[in-house]
């Protein structure tokens, strides 16, 4: 699926994407995947959905995560609203596609301090030509435009929590 630099400790996989740094992706060089798969919940459920329509089709799935998931709703909301209040239009955490994206490290600054447990939390940190950008996940998700590796990354999640004691069940 073209990822590289996967990386495997207990519960937490990470993995990166390069791309082709363009106007439309903000100027994204790269991106890295951090998830714990010890908060994904009913994991076992998930199917894979048909996602678009005509030449644009895809297949995804994502999981909800467990109570266990340090991130709290209300915290994650009010950082957008600050954010939206200190730099109106940044449209946080998509802001490196905004006219806002020279304030990239303000931004990251400020959530590093306003959520202090981003590092035990899942996220995508994308590089791009303004900085890093943090997304925090609420939930996890994974789409690809072909269905059997994402069946096979599905299964081969679910057996190294099996093996790893990583509890996708909840």
């Amino acid at each position: 699926m073209g990822y590289e630099d996967i990386a495997i400790s207990e519960c937490w996989i990470s993995f990166t994407r390069t791309l082709e740094p363009t106007e439309k992706n903000g100027w994204t060089e790269h991106y890295i995947l951090y998830f714990n798969i010890g908060y994904f919940k009913e994991f076992s459920q998930r199917e894979i959905q048909v996602i678009g329509n005509g030449e644009n089709i895809f297949y995804g799935f994502e999981t909800r995560l467990d109570k266990t998931y340090p991130l709290r709703p209300l915290t994650f909301q009010g950082f957008k609203r600050w954010v939206e209040n200190k730099y109106p239009g940044a449209n946080w955490p998509n802001v490196h596609k905004s006219k806002q994206r020279t304030n990239i490290p303000a931004i990251e600054t400020a959530l590093a301090k306003r959520i202090p447990i981003l590092a035990h939390l899942n996220r995508w940190v994308s590089s791009t030509r303004f900085g890093k950008i943090t997304n925090v996940s609420e939930f996890f998700q994974m789409t690809w435009k072909e269905r059997e590796p994402l069946e096979n990354f599905l299964h081969a999640l679910e057996s190294y929590a099996e093996r790893s004691d990583c509890d996708i069940e909840n």
